[in-house]
């Protein structure tokens, strides 16, 4: 069995360079698991009145963390740059300063829209460095699709689209915080913002009234791991009905706080321990380590707290010892997840009932306006196989659904169609699970995952968009129909459509009658799991009556996972496991530390004791288990069980048994007898200096937003000059500002303009239009600074018809052009001047000699091989505009700037090209620009 062993390094990705903030990596956290603590400052007069006192309270006389998270009137105290000056004398974090909600009345309390003061990100930055990790970008997944998704007028089902509706309100939101973010989610939105590139950390609000913390995780791991970006825990006190607090009663209203609401202590220490062995680089609480402190309180009324004899709560004991229990026992080892879940780059699920629907009586959305269609019910059948009853989380008082058992172990990251190859290698299963928009590229990605020795389970719906050649057609199975798997007889109880594919090499390995149903693929070193049935659920929706309040009630499910489909994915899921929990109704995490050294976590989330032993799969031979021993003192606390629940106190566990609601560690030493150590391979862009035409555009950012992989290829764009001549201003610096926080180059192409009329005309032989050019190319100039841009490519133009003699037409375009540069000087552009065959000058010799006549320190000649009409391509500029010309059966040239690929002797030419490649072909789609990146980079 092969096993990814190497923890995530965030600076191995090329985003990393690209960041105008340095993702954090575990060096910065001194390579092992911080806490979080200390969300409120004793505030007097507007002044942090005990600076010293507090951080003293919460990191020295209690070890309760180093990674602070204040509240946002923090920052506009007098004296809040001590704060910093303070935390970064100490070597401790200022993390994730939070209260923001937007467009509420400006104060600096929080529940409001609150910015940060002018010039502050910059000055923390200066004091603090890496140890400032940003802002807080709280809940507001959640608050997006609560309140903002649905006011769409009108909606629409375009993903995309939808996509583009979250991306404006979160680039606002950025942009009002300083675009140094973290996210705490709210939902299953990790992705959108790892790939962003402004968020330092990701996380979740586990528990609250929120979804299942495992889930959360599947994607903020998955997140993390395909964008380069590290994660965080945190343990909600709150849940749907009120909030835990050791200080006082609220006896009226709402939230209601108590020792026995809101989130139990035995949930809030299963959520703590499972971060920790999801590599979270910091965990913790959100409020109540002590006795006497409620941040409820505190910020709403800006009360303070002075304790005379500190006692730390129940909460605060819990995270106390899980912090010294870190810095005993170490990190506990790279957690295993061999399984992928793919999903659409732009797919935008969630959870099918949440928070954030209830009001609209809402369920089975994705982008909060989108129902679910069948791929997302697969998804949701995916998660419920390994995560059974997730969906749970947050409606039942017993607090199910929030951590559920895991029969096959928590093995799995959530991926989008976006992600790398090298990515998809630390996996060794992928399944394909949501209707994902099909590509050349996608495909050539999960040929080479199966063929280096991966597993791909995908649909038939799927694969017969990304592989053509299985010659699908579709059939209708009806109800209970016979299917023979493994030995056994299996009744499918709904009917469900299947497309007969038949593969060239494929082996069925489940069939009724004589109609395959399942099929085994072989693939280099992997294999293809080919499920025939078209998106693996029924094909007539079962009768689904929503209950009238989901609380404590069931939800109905339309559509369900096929039970052949559930086998065949449950068997597979079994071969991952390499120590594995015998129980099924108990939850588990492997890690591994080092060769043969094992972290098993196991945890009881229901409400009885269960017995469970230790196996081993046979790559390994266990040779000794030793338990980690986690402070008990917390299960005699009031507050343990979840309210209204009356439990047994349990303070200890015997041998091969769990209490209700706890957390065992076990180290297990083993010999390793089959494992194969998977290490990262370099993620490379495996490209030069690129950049991409764009054509025809409205928005230059939607358009590198809507080519997910862009990043992937490119370093940046070159712009038409009517984009920017047709835009305003205001317009154009919001998108300008985003592709320089992209780090993203801009070029800007005159060329299309360049005809002497009706636009550009670079010779003072008709004045009027000589100055009109000129006023035309400075606004332009003007407007591409707000890109970052400085760098312009142009042409000339044919001369004038009349009363312009050729000797006074080369005389008029040398000033011409000369003019153009100085004014291209003003705003700090280089000019480069490609030949045109129909222009002047119009061979790569002549415009050679026009260049060195110039005599500009800011003037080069590009080539353009589509420009090019006989003779050999010789790539001998700094600068290549990459396209192919055209011609007739008569020999006429046309520019029609095809794919390159077109001219097999240009791209043999651009492989062993070493300048800035601009791809400069009028491209159809992405596939397009695809198959020219692959004709010549392997």
């Amino acid at each position: 069995m092969r096993i990814y062993v190497e923890k995530l390094k965030p600076e191995s990705y090329p985003e990393y360079a690209l960041r105008e903030y340095p993702a954090p990596n575990w060096e910065l956290f001194y390579n092992q698991t911080q806490f979080i603590t200390l969300r409120c400052f004793n505030i007097k007069d507007n002044r942090l009145s005990s600076i010293g006192e507090d951080l003293d309270l919460y990191s020295k006389r209690f070890d309760l963390g180093q990674v602070i998270w204040p509240y946002f009137p923090t920052m506009y105290t007098e004296n809040f740059y001590e704060l910093a000056e303070e935390l970064k004398r100490r070597g401790m974090f200022l993390f994730d300063i939070w209260g923001h909600v937007p467009g509420s009345d400006t104060l600096a309390g929080g529940g409001c829209h609150v910015t940060p003061p002018e010039g502050s990100i910059t000055r923390l930055n200066e004091i603090m460095g890496d140890h400032f990790l940003g802002m807080d970008n709280g809940e507001q997944d959640g608050r997006y699709i609560f309140r903002y998704a649905p006011q769409q007028c009108p909606s629409n089902d375009d993903r995309f689209a939808q996509f583009m509706n979250f991306h404006r309100f979160f680039r606002r939101m950025g942009d009002d915080l300083g675009n140094k973010m973290n996210v705490l989610l709210s939902l299953c939105n990790a992705h959108y913002f790892a790939r962003e590139g402004n968020h330092m950390l990701l996380g979740a609000e586990a528990a609250q009234a929120l979804p299942c913390s495992q889930i959360y995780y599947s994607f903020i791991r998955g997140a993390g791991k395909q964008y380069g970006i590290l994660w965080f825990g945190n343990v909600s006190v709150f849940n749907r009905w009120g909030y835990k607090s050791y200080c006082r009663e609220y006896d009226e209203g709402w939230p209601r706080s108590g020792v026995d609401k809101g989130t139990s202590l035995s949930l809030m220490r299963r959520l703590l321990y499972s971060h920790i062995m999801y590599n979270s680089v910091a965990v913790g609480f959100e409020q109540g380590w002590f006795y006497g402190d409620d941040n409820e309180l505190r910020t709403g009324q800006n009360v303070p707290f002075y304790p005379k004899n500190p006692e730390l709560s129940p909460i605060g004991i819990i995270q106390e010892t899980a912090s010294k229990w870190v810095k005993r026992h170490g990190n506990p080892g790279t957690m295993l997840t061999p399984v992928g879940l793919l999903l659409d780059a732009f797919g935008g699920w969630n959870v099918p009932i949440h928070l954030y629907i209830d009001h609209l009586r809402q369920s089975y959305q994705t982008w909060g306006v989108i129902p679910y269609n069948e791929g997302d019910y697969l998804t949701h059948g995916i998660f419920s196989l390994i995560y059974p009853g997730y969906e749970a989380a947050s409606y039942y008082r017993d607090e199910r659904g929030f951590m559920t058992p895991t029969p096959f172990g928590d093995c799995m990251d959530v991926l989008l169609s976006d992600v790398r190859l090298p990515v998809m290698d630390q996996y060794n299963v992928i399944i394909a699970s949501s209707r994902i928009d099909v590509s050349m590229e996608l495909r050539d990605k999960l040929d080479g995952f199966m063929r280096r020795g991966g597993t791909l389970v995908i649909t038939a719906g799927n694969a017969a968009g990304l592989w053509p050649e299985l010659n699908a057609d579709v059939v209708e199975m009806s109800d209970n129909s016979m299917i023979a798997y493994d030995g056994k007889t299996i009744i499918e109880p709904l009917s469900f459509k299947v497309m007969e594919c038949r593969p060239v090499d494929g082996r069925a390995i489940a069939v009724s009658g004589t109609t395959p149903l399942v099929s085994r693929i072989p693939y280099g070193d992997g294999e293809m799991i080919l499920l025939h049935a078209e998106w693996g659920v029924n094909s007539k929706a079962l009768p689904a009556q929503l209950p009238e309040d989901f609380v404590d009630n069931p939800l109905p499910c339309p559509y369900v996972m096929l039970e052949h489909v559930r086998a065949v994915i449950g068997d597979i899921l079994k071969r991952q496991q390499i120590v594995s929990v015998s129980n099924p109704e108990l939850a588990y995490v492997t890690n591994r530390r080092s060769t043969g050294d094992y972290t098993v976590s196991i945890y009881n989330n229901g409400l009885t004791e269960q017995r469970f032993s230790l196996t081993a799969a046979s790559c390994i031979r266990i040779e000794s288990i030793d338990e980690l021993p986690l402070d008990q003192r917390v299960k005699l606390s009031k507050g343990y069980w979840p309210t209204g629940i009356g439990m047994p106190l349990v303070a200890e566990c015997g041998e091969g048994v769990i209490s209700p609601g706890d957390v065992r560690i076990f180290r297990v030493k083993a010999k390793e007898l089959n494992i194969f150590e998977q290490h990262p391979e370099p993620i490379d862009m495996a490209t030069g200096h690129n950049l991409l035409a764009l054509r025809n555009i409205t928005s230059a950012m939607e358009k590198v937003l809507s080519m997910p992989t862009f990043e992937h290829y490119f370093r940046g764009v070159k712009l038409d000059w009517r984009y920017l001549h047709e835009h305003d201003s205001e317009f154009l610096r919001q998108d300008g500002e985003w592709f320089r926080r992209k780090n993203y180059e801009v070029w800007v192409d005159l060329s299309s303009g360049c005809n002497h009329y009706p636009d550009f005309h670079f010779m003072d032989t008709y004045r009027p239009n000589y100055e009109a050019t000129m006023r035309k190319v400075r606004d332009v100039m003007k407007k591409a600074v707000l890109f970052g841009a400085s760098n312009m490519v142009f042409s000339l133009h044919v001369k004038p018809e009349c009363h312009c003699p050729q000797l006074l037409a080369e005389e008029k375009i040398l000033d011409g052009v000369k003019a153009l540069c100085r004014l291209a000087a003003e705003y700090g552009f280089t000019m480069h001047l490609q030949a045109h065959p129909t222009k002047m000058h119009g061979t790569s010799e002549k415009m050679r000699d026009f260049v060195s006549a110039c005599a500009c320190d800011n003037l080069t000649f590009a080539i353009n091989p589509g420009h090019v009409k006989e003779g050999r391509i010789v790539l001998d500029s700094p600068v290549v505009l990459a396209c192919a010309p055209d011609s007739d059966i008569m020999g006429n040239y046309y520019d029609y700037h095809l794919p390159f690929r077109r001219n097999p002797d240009l791209v043999e030419a651009l492989r062993q090209y070493q300048g800035i490649l601009i791809f400069d072909s009028c491209y159809s789609d992405w596939d397009d620009i695809y198959m020219d990146l692959k004709s010549i980079y392997n």
